[in-house]
């Protein structure tokens, strides 16, 4: 008898409380019963959301269950009152506090910019949690285009309708993997949400940006180190000026047995479904 194709399961969004009272979301892909691979913990980039993970956490789901974290200030998570609260300590803790809530002991995290630099400082902390790492399109040093998104993150535009933020996102961000128009409106609606008003506002809290300069965030160079010991697949856009390829080969010394992949055509952050990507994607996750 032919055994069936493991179904995927679909994603129910969750919702669990942070060490200071803010309500935050995530989504759980239960995956399939008696499933023996490792969970898969998903972190999108800095102002994304749950949103962009869920191709992957369906298809990935016919194997294993697949968690995908909200941030704070993010898509369906709750805004702080402070800035202050966007703190690279707040996001550990958020990780930490979502890992019990979903109680996952261990598994592969998958981080996409943010999300990547997020599990370097997790498998620093925690490092019997973390099995392997998949970053996508980031590493600890950065490069030019880092101040671009800087700029767009704190002072995002407010786009009249779902058409003007596409606009906005083709001409700003030309190099993302949206290969036809029906991409490009994906795009825009995980970017841009309704404000209430009659216009669009952005799906993240602008004050996110002091992140980026967060004076309690550690040398990245030395949470990259954390993950050694760990096998580790790096993705990186080709036309990329987030990561670039001094820094993926600065990366590939400090860590022998790092697998490098670049997508060709694709700048800051590719999909992951990609020709060039998926094989190798599905190839690591195998491992666990």
């Amino acid at each position: 008898m032919r055994l069936s194709e493991p179904r995927a399961s679909t994603g129910v969004e969750r919702r669990f409380r942070s060490f200071d009272g803010l309500d935050l979301a995530w989504t759980d892909y239960a995956g399939p019963l008696g499933g023996g691979a490792l969970p898969m913990v998903c972190l999108p980039g800095l102002t994304r959301t749950m949103q962009d993970f869920i191709p992957l956490a369906t298809k990935q789901s016919k194997r294993r269950r697949v968690i995908v974290q909200e941030y704070r200030g993010r898509g369906r998570s709750a805004r702080p009152a402070l800035a202050e609260s966007y703190s690279a300590t707040a996001h550990i803790e958020d990780l930490r506090h979502l890992l019990v809530v979903a109680g996952i002991h261990r598994a592969v995290f998958v981080g996409s910019s943010f999300g990547g630099l997020l599990s370097m400082a997790f498998a620093s902390i925690q490092p019997t949690v973390v099995a392997g790492v998949v970053m996508n399109d980031i590493g600890p040093s950065f490069g030019g285009g880092l101040g671009r998104i800087r700029q767009f993150i704190g002072s995002p535009p407010f786009p009249a309708d779902p058409a003007e933020a596409e606009l906005i996102m083709r001409t700003r961000f030309p190099h993302l993997p949206a290969r036809d128009a029906a991409a490009w409106r994906v795009v825009a609606a995980t970017t841009f949400e309704p404000d209430g008003q009659g216009r669009m506002r952005p799906n993240w809290d602008p004050r996110v940006v002091c992140l980026m300069d967060a004076s309690d965030a550690p040398d990245p160079w030395v949470l990259f180190r954390a993950l050694k010991p760990l096998p580790l697949l790096v993705f990186r856009g080709s036309i990329s000026d987030v990561l670039t390829p001094e820094t993926l080969e600065a990366m590939a010394q400090a860590h022998p047995g790092l697998i490098a992949v670049t997508v060709a055509g694709v700048g800051h952050t590719p999909a992951l479904d990609e020709p060039d990507a998926e094989p190798a994607l599905n190839a690591f996750l195998d491992r666990f």
